[in-house]
């Protein structure tokens, strides 16, 4: 399969690549400058795929070929990240694609669980969860806990050995990222110091697009936790719980799944609204996708 652009306005149809490779996905750049698409001669378990990136025009195409399999997403117009993964222990080997030099750059080499990239700042900071083992039983990486790598001095600083649920961009000023562990959600600065945000035993939480309100879920406990950050107000939501929770764009409502039914709370305080009883596939997906649209619709 080869990739084409066509052009809206005047149906015209320009092809961009030609080979024996089957094009796996496709992707724009956030300004519509590039095109992201991996390629692969199988289709299957370890199958090596290959991303090449097209100007919009075709004027420019080149390949990287590295040892990640996976495509995550771009950061900013100018970096790709791609990523390896397993039927078995864990994400490792974090690799950004970068435009201009046409090489990738390893971040981590490591097994990590979730991530917040700040290039600008010369941070990343890693959750690192799944230890995985040499030839000789000798640990591969820093261990299980959260790690700060400082790119500018060539550092790994280890914030903490607890293993958080996860960690989460956060675009506060001075603060880097949101960590979100099985007793609270903490905020950490640049330099790794933590600051409780809130105590609450839970299994995880989803952070609203402008950062400034959380859903609390938990695996055990029917119920949800609504969390103000700016108003510091929780308000629990009864009866219900799920692990598959989306905030609509404008952070004024958000829709979750429960028992394959799919759910939209508006938070207001009315009960949720029942949208659809039966959305889950047998693979248990619980993705959404928003899409602009009249919002009493």
């Amino acid at each position: 399969s080869d990739l084409y652009t066509y052009d809206i306005p005047t149906g015209s149809l320009r092809q961009l690549s030609s080979g024996p490779t089957q094009i796996q996905f496709v992707e724009w750049s956030p300004d519509g400058e590039w095109i992201a698409h991996g390629s692969a001669y199988w289709v299957g378990m370890n199958s090596e795929v290959i991303y090449n990136f097209a100007s919009k025009d075709g004027s420019e195409v080149f390949s990287v070929e590295t040892n990640a399999h996976r495509e995550l997403r771009w950061y900013g117009s100018d970096l790709y990240l791609v990523t390896n993964v397993a039927n078995g222990p864990g994400v490792f080997g974090l690799e950004a694609i970068s435009m201009e030099t046409q090489k990738p750059i390893m971040l981590w080499e490591y097994p990590y669980s979730s991530y917040v990239l700040d290039m600008p700042g010369g941070k990343l900071l890693v959750q690192q969860y799944e230890g995985m083992l040499d030839i000789d039983g000798n640990p591969i990486g820093y261990g299980d806990g959260t790690h700060l790598v400082d790119f500018n001095r060539g550092t790994v600083d280890t914030i903490d050995n607890v293993v958080p649920m996860g960690v989460t961009p956060w675009s506060r000023p001075g603060e880097l990222a949101l960590m979100i562990r099985s007793d609270g959600i903490y905020a950490m600065n640049d330099d790794g110091d933590l600051r409780l945000l809130i105590e609450y035993d839970f299994s995880r939480g989803y952070l609203s697009p402008e950062d400034k309100q959380i859903v609390l879920t938990h695996s055990d406990e029917y119920e949800m936790i609504w969390y103000d950050i700016e108003l510091d107000q929780t308000s629990i939501l009864p009866n219900e719980s799920s692990r598959c929770v989306s905030w609509q764009p404008d952070s004024g409502a958000f829709v979750y799944v429960k028992d394959k039914a799919l759910y939209f709370n508006d938070l207001k305080g009315n009960p949720s609204i029942l949208v659809d009883e039966n959305v889950v596939t047998s693979w248990g997906s619980c993705g959404v996708m928003w899409v602009p649209g009249d919002q009493d619709n």
